[in-house]
């Protein structure tokens, strides 16, 4: 009877593991930049439970909390996340291939891009994007993806300042009216950011204001507004009762 409930124990986690799995397939990617052949991964499959995981505190989500999101050419060091690895062509490639032997890239070039700290490969992305990229909200998630895996590495000092970085834009995004749909969106983000560090008593006044706002996205429609809205405050409530009350 014991080793049949033992058993039955080991079938529910292994099928628990799998009902909450994400998975990865090998695949061969050909650097825009210098024509390299390189083998990266590439998303296999997952489910909606990633937006329950603990990286949703920092409002960054799976794939970017995996080091395979960050490809990284073999041969030139060219870095992007996978999305974009391969979307850039005309005046962008150009600057790139224009530019890129005068990038301080202190990263070194290797055959498996796993092997390489992912805090180094988005350090060497960053040069690139810098190159083109102009977003806010494209920065300010940039920033807060490099916080997560500095501390995930450990380097705290680092963290800290990406963090400093993403909550300054944040707030800079906040100050445009044409941002007034999304304000409890980003007051999420930018309590996030603060409470990452060390100001909780200012994220709780973020938390709290964002709670009065609704999102509601022009564009989209009132149902995915009424969801995302609905988890933003689900998310809100969560993250002041973690806050509050921690050593629950």
């Amino acid at each position: 009877m014991k080793k049949k409930t033992i058993l039955t124990g080991l079938l529910i986690f292994t099928f628990i593991g799998i009902l909450f799995a994400t998975t990865w397939y090998e695949t061969k990617v050909k650097c825009p930049v210098c024509k390299t052949k390189n083998t990266f991964q590439q998303i296999g499959s997952y489910g909606g439970y990633i937006y329950g995981w603990p990286s949703k505190y920092q409002y960054i989500y799976w794939p970017v909390t995996e080091t395979y999101s960050v490809y990284s050419c073999s041969n030139c060091r060219y870095s992007a996340f996978m999305w974009d690895f391969e979307d850039i062509s005309g005046d962008t490639l150009q600057l790139i291939k224009s530019a890129i032997d005068t990038l301080s890239i202190t990263m070194k070039a290797k055959k498996d891009y796993t092997k390489i700290p992912i805090s180094e490969k988005l350090e060497t992305a960053e040069l690139f994007y810098k190159l083109y990229q102009t977003d806010l909200d494209f920065w300010c998630r940039f920033h807060r993806i490099k916080g997560y895996h500095y501390e995930e590495e450990n380097i705290t000092s680092k963290a800290n300042a990406s963090r400093l970085i993403a909550l300054d834009i944040a707030d800079s995004i906040l100050t445009d009216t044409f941002n007034n749909y999304r304000k409890k969106e980003l007051l999420l983000i930018t309590g996030a950011m603060r409470h990452f560090t060390g100001q909780d008593s200012l994220a709780l006044i973020d938390f709290e204001n964002a709670k009065s706002f609704v999102y509601n996205d022009p564009k989209s429609d009132s149902s995915n507004n009424s969801g995302m809205n609905d988890y933003l405050d689900a998310l809100l409530v969560d993250y002041e009762n973690m806050i509050n009350n921690p050593e629950e």
